[in-house]
């Protein structure tokens, strides 16, 4: 019975120092949320970006419903081509509580940020560093700018909840191994890695991770060791086809295994050197350019990190088991993200860092305090003490990067001039805001930089559209049909050609968009609007009938089809409509504008200056010109 009990518990916990008695843990743990909140709090000011916050928030119907249905839907939904279901939930509870105040999401990302700053001192408590080493370690994570990414950037609520549960499982995974195995911690481990996979793909290096853990626990019963990561596995291997299915309705960035190799070993130098050196900020690193079929040099001498690890191993001596373990604690979760490189135009970022910089706040704690009985040292505390303090300046003038969309590109753009992807979305924002001039330059600059970009093509036309330089907006549209065909580009090439007088060839960019969106009822009214343009009002009803069957409350088709019955001299049936129309927008003038001219075509010339006096007060200046015109003496 001892023996077996000896057998079960041969965990090898590291030495945790404890406590001074005059500096109760929870002094050090409410320092680090109070400076970890202060500096974040500059970013509640920021705003929603149209970097995937329109996906995910401002234009996102599954969040605005948290009935059982609701749900339900966010379960089995896709958005952005991600599986991310409680994340969706979490933003759900915030539109509910916030609407779209960006304010209230910023906070509640961190707010998780300042949990997780809580349960990582406890984890690096767990893997023995004392309190004052746990408190440098935790404040290193904590504030280092490669967090502002996680920590302000709405969308990525993603990253710091599922790091939340992330952590949760790994505390009680530890306490798993050195409580005598008790089942419970095993089983809150495992809870709370389905919570993480839920919340983010990126949580399947979890099983991984604890077979690191184990070999700084010194496990030596290797059968149960894999046996316990079974069910981890499974569930890992379940949620990443999840994802894997997911992201397959986005654009994939696709490279040969031998240049994955090399870029990996380029994102280890990368985030090592930021780890130290975070100088520069930028939200977007995009992918490398290959030319003549080759990375660039830097990619290929990148790969001596590896024998360099491997010689810093062998020359550690007593530090290997310390140094193993945080290089594979580094290594990873990074190595998980860019096995599989996600859909999207991002290569390295900053949120990929989230967990893998625990791991080098660890490493680099425990080599300043090795071999000073855990303590920080006078010299330790001359280095770091400076490098902090930049490291919090960093953080804190790098959040306003994210203050809103115009900031945010115009920065990535200054990171990489060449950025396409920068200046279209800034293009795109300048164009919502109204700045159409600013977003036709932006654009431009995308065709400079590739000739060939439909998408630059098809957003000029429409900012062009928007100013009103139709013939300009015909020529880009043009283009963007002959790059690439797509639906949307037929579309707004029918409504310019119509704006233009060019009916038939509207008719016949609307049919090609039909084809590629058939029953589609913006394209169906397009067609309709300019079959009566054409005299064709048959041909017209017939699409509005069409738009009806789907909307019978739009009241665009209703007054677009009592006009086209007008036409054919039906006038019951355009008044009937015209008054259901009215019913729906009570408040369009130009329904009252119709409804007269119909009335007085039907000789009922008092009903429509009664009709056209209702537009007028509407503010219809038509109708202000009928009244005078056609009714004084009535």
């Amino acid at each position: 019975m001892d023996n077996r009990k000896k057998k079960r518990n041969n965990v090898k916990p590291p030495a945790v120092a404890p406590p001074k008695k005059t500096w109760p843990v929870f002094v050090p743990v409410l320092l680090l949320v109070v400076l970890t909140a202060i500096l974040f709090s500059g970013a509640l000011r920021n705003e929603f970006t149209n970097w995937d916050d329109i996906d995910y928030v401002k234009e996102n119907m599954y969040i605005r419903d948290l009935s059982l249905s609701g749900i339900y839907d966010i379960f089995t939904a896709y958005v952005s081509n991600h599986y991310h279901p409680l994340t969706l939930l979490s933003l759900a509870v915030d539109y509910h509580l916030w609407g779209l105040n960006a304010t209230g999401y910023i906070a509640g990302n961190i707010l998780l940020h300042l949990l997780n700053v809580v349960l990582v001192f406890f984890i690096l408590r767990q893997l023995g560093l004392s309190v004052a080493g746990g408190f440098i370690g935790t404040l290193i994570f904590a504030i280092h700018p490669m967090r502002i990414e996680s920590v302000v950037w709405v969308s990525e609520r993603k990253d710091v909840l599922y790091v939340f549960f992330y952590l949760l499982a790994l505390i009680n995974y530890v306490r798993f191994l050195t409580s005598d195995r008790s089942l419970r911690y095993y089983l809150y481990a495992l809870i709370f890695f389905i919570m993480a996979l839920f919340s983010k793909a990126s949580a399947v290096s979890f099983p991984l991770v604890l077979l690191a853990i184990d070999y700084y626990f010194e496990r030596h019963d290797y059968k149960k060791m894999f046996l316990e990561k079974i069910p981890l596995l499974l569930f890992s291997l379940i949620l990443g086809l999840i994802a894997v299915q997911a992201q397959s309705g986005g654009e994939q960035n696709t490279f040969p295994v031998i240049d994955k190799i090399f870029m990996f070993t380029y994102a280890l130098c990368f985030y090592l050197f930021r780890f130290i050196a975070p100088f520069r900020h930028t939200p977007l690193i995009e992918f490398p350019v290959k030319e003549g079929g080759a990375l660039p040099v830097v990619y290929y001498v990148s790969a001596l990190i590896i024998p360099v690890m491997i010689i810093i191993y062998y020359r550690l001596k007593s530090f290997r088991k310390v140094y193993l373990f945080a290089v594979l604690f580094f290594v990873l979760p990074v190595f998980m993200v860019l096995v599989k490189y996600p859909v999207g135009p991002a290569y390295l970022a900053e949120r990929y860092t989230y967990v893998p910089f625990i791991a080098l706040s660890f490493l680099l704690v425990t080599l300043i305090t090795k071999g000073n009985k855990g303590r920080l040292s006078r010299y330790a505390l001359f280095f770091l003490v400076p490098w902090l303090v930049f490291m919090a300046y960093r953080t804190l003038t790098g959040m306003s990067v994210w203050k809103n969309s115009t900031r945010l590109w115009t920065h990535v753009i200054n990171y990489n001039p060449s950025s396409q992807i920068g200046y279209n979305n800034r293009g795109i924002y300048r164009d919502k805001q109204g700045d159409y001039t600013g977003a036709i330059a932006d654009f431009t600059e995308v065709i400079k930089l590739d000739s060939l970009d439909d998408m630059a093509y098809y957003n000029r036309g429409l900012s062009r559209k928007n100013i009103g330089d139709y013939a300009g907006a015909l020529a880009d549209l043009d283009k963007a049909v002959v790059l690439k065909p797509l639906y949307d580009a037929y579309y707004y090439r029918g409504n310019v050609k119509g704006l233009l007088g060019d009916y038939k060839g509207a008719v016949n960019d609307f049919n090609s968009a039909l084809t590629l969106s058939a029953g589609d009822t913006k394209a169906l009214t397009g067609r309709g609007t300019a079959y009566m343009q054409l005299g064709e009002a048959a041909l017209a009803i017939a699409d509005f009938n069409t738009v009806l069957n789907s909307n019978p409350a739009s009241a665009d088709a209703l007054m677009a089809r009592g006009t086209a019955y007008s036409m054919q001299k039906d006038f019951e049936n355009a008044l009937r409509d015209y008054d259901a129309a009215l019913r729906i927008t009570p408040g369009a003038p130009e329904i009252y504008l119709m409804k007269g001219v119909v009335l007085n075509d039907m000789g009922q010339g008092q009903e429509a200056c009664k009709t056209w006096q209702n537009a007028a007060e509407l503010g219809s200046l038509e109708a202000a010109d009928l009244l005078d015109e056609m009714c004084m003496g009535k």
